[in-house]
This record gives C-alpha cells, structure tokens and sequence, in this order.
C-alpha cells in the first residue's frame, strides 16, 4: 500500500494550469507488534514517518524499537539543554587564529561546547540541531554572544570570532543586543568578528541586508564562513561586504597534493584580497597545508597543527606558547621553495 501511495505522486499535479511535481514520505506502524492501540500505533507511525523525512524523504519507512530509542534520547537531550541554558553551564573554548606573517596569534575563534555531568562531552553536532529543532537558537546563540564578550575582556589584543546563526537574525534584534553587550562589557566592537555562512546570505531579504549593514556599521567584522561549500555564490561577494572569508577545510586538507584545489584558493585569496577582505583558512592540521597557505597569500590560518580549542583559562597561556614558536617569514618562504623543489623532483 505504501508503494502505491508513492507512486500516485509520480505524475505531476496540475494546479490552475501549473505542473507541481510533489513526493511523500511514509509512516508505518502495525498492530500487535508496534502498539496495542490507535493511538500507540499513530504515535509510532508518526515517528516512523519523520525518521524517513530525515534520511531524504520520498520514501516510506516501518517503525522499529530502535526509533523510539533514538526519539526519547532526543527528547532527553533537549530537556537537559534547557536546563543546562537555565543553569548557564556549556561553555565556550577557543581556539587561535595565527598570523601568516611571523606566526603571531591574531584572534580566538569561540566554539560552544557541553561537558554533561553523566554523559560527558556531548559533540554540538548533536545537540544544536535538537537546538534548532526545539526552537532553543534564539536563547543559545544570546548565551554564546554574551559569554564570548565577557571572557574577551581576559584578552585585550585578541580579536574573538563568534558564529551567528540564520535563526539569530530571524528571531533576535542583533544590533540591539550587540549594543547592550557592547556597553555592558566595554568592548571595542572592531575586536569582536561575527560569523555568518550562506544560510544568512540565501535569505536575501532586505531585513538581513540591513542588520549586516547595522552591525558593520557599529564597528564589528563581518566573516563569510566555509566559504566553498554549498552554493558558495560569487554574487555574495558583491551584494555584501565582508571583512573576512574563511576558506573551508574541506579545500585546505590534503592542499599541498591537489593541484585543482590549491588552484581554486588562489582564486579565491586573489578575489578577497582584491576586495579588500583577509583570507583564512580553516582546518589546517600539517607543515604542508600552512606552508602551501602561506604561498598563495592566505592571510591567517586556524586549525589542529597549532591548537584544538581550549578553555577560556588556557589561552592566554597557549597564545604565549605559540608565539615563543613562531616562524620567521624568511624561514617560512626558505621552507616553500625546498617544497617546490621535491614536488618537481
């Protein structure tokens, strides 16, 4: 019965002279095995019908004791980040932004992360989709803006990166509440970079336009980040200004044996750098990456080759760790030409 309910939703629909091409996602339960009652067995169907709306949808799925599991400890995880947002107990790591020119360390960029007192580290991963599904962004991304202003004044010449999601500029008066935070904390709002992906930018409203515009005019930075994955619009570039990109890792890792992908972030830097933007590069986890970043102009560079995150309480001694390592240029462009060399040889 499934199948042919499917297939009724092959053939388009023809709505006022219009082809609208739809699919269906199906839910099934059935009586003794996965309830005893109408209402048990609609219950378990509904769940039945979600868990195939999440693997893509256009398909019909049979309820199993394992989506039940998977739907309470969701709902678990939800009632516990609430209570964990009451309690203001996630907190923010951070983790360096060096410098191409000398290996100084430029800025922080701040991740949330939940150490749960049973369960240990919940990834956010997990949890901030729950987050979005629960309608709890709004209220996580107030705690992480707030937390990340009040442990930058720890770090007076470090600028902090902080992510904003789409939800927050739906849902939030970002100026409003980046002005408050900003006069609570006395914070120089050219310190603080706000981070948005494409998810902000496809909703090309003209409300998102002027809050990007509002923000930028109060002082704070602007960044494009995972520049390079989903549509990855030049026209971004264009219709709004930015002070930062951030190159994902997915061009950066394994850069210095991909011709093809070196030859994109070329492109890429010289774009941003003509625009006035600086380049970083995230997920930089050997020599070889940095070294290849550093020749074709990237600006900055993040990843684990300098430092995972770390807590608030570490940085300042992290910062001085990678700056008594720091890299010369001169040794660095030494190191580049030697590279150069082997991979003509």
């Amino acid at each position: 019965m499934a199948q042919r309910l499917r297939t009724a939703f092959e053939e388009s629909f023809d709505v006022y002279g219009q082809h609208i091409r739809m699919t269906a996602s199906i839910g099934l339960s059935m009586a003794p095995d996965h309830g005893g009652s109408p209402e048990e067995l609609m219950r378990n169907a509904d769940i039945a019908l979600y868990q195939g709306k999440n693997k893509g949808r256009d398909c019909a799925m049979m309820f199993s004791a394992d989506m039940a599991a998977e739907v309470e400890q969701r709902r678990e995880i939800e009632l516990e980040l609430h209570a964990a947002l009451e309690g203001k107990s996630l907190q923010l790591h951070y983790q360096p932004l060096v410098s191409c020119v000398g290996g100084r360390v430029t800025g922080v960029e701040a991740l949330l992360r939940w150490k749960h007192p049973t369960k240990g580290d919940i990834s956010p991963a997990v949890f901030v989709p729950i987050a979005e599904e629960a309608g709890l962004m709004p209220a996580l991304g107030a705690f992480v803006l707030e937390r990340a202003f009040e442990e930058a004044k720890l770090w007076p010449s470090l600028d902090v990166a902080i992510n904003l999601s789409p939800v927050q500029f739906r849902h939030v008066d970002l100026p409003e509440l980046l002005t408050e935070l900003m006069d609570r904390y006395d914070i120089d709002p050219r310190r603080i970079v706000l981070e948005i992906t494409e998810g902000v930018l496809m909703e090309t409203s003209d409300r998102n336009r002027q809050i990007l515009d509002s923000v930028r005019g109060m002082g704070f930075k602007v960044a494009l980040d995972d520049f390079g994955t989903g549509y990855s619009s030049l026209r971004y570039l264009c219709d709004f200004r930015f002070d930062k990109i951030k190159i994902d890792r997915a061009f950066v890792t394994g850069i210095h044996e991909r011709k093809r992908a070196m030859t994109i972030i070329q492109s890429v830097v010289t774009l941003g750098r003509g625009l006035g933007m600086e380049i970083v590069a995230e997920g930089v986890e050997t020599e070889a990456e940095a070294s290849v970043m550093r020749l074709v102009g990237v600006t900055e560079l993040q990843g684990y080759f300098f430092s995972p995150a770390v807590p608030a309480a570490a940085v300042a001694d992290l910062v001085a760790s990678l700056s008594n390592t720091a890299t010369p240029q001169r040794e660095t462009k030494a190191t580049l030409s030697d590279m150069r060399l082997q991979r003509r040889s």
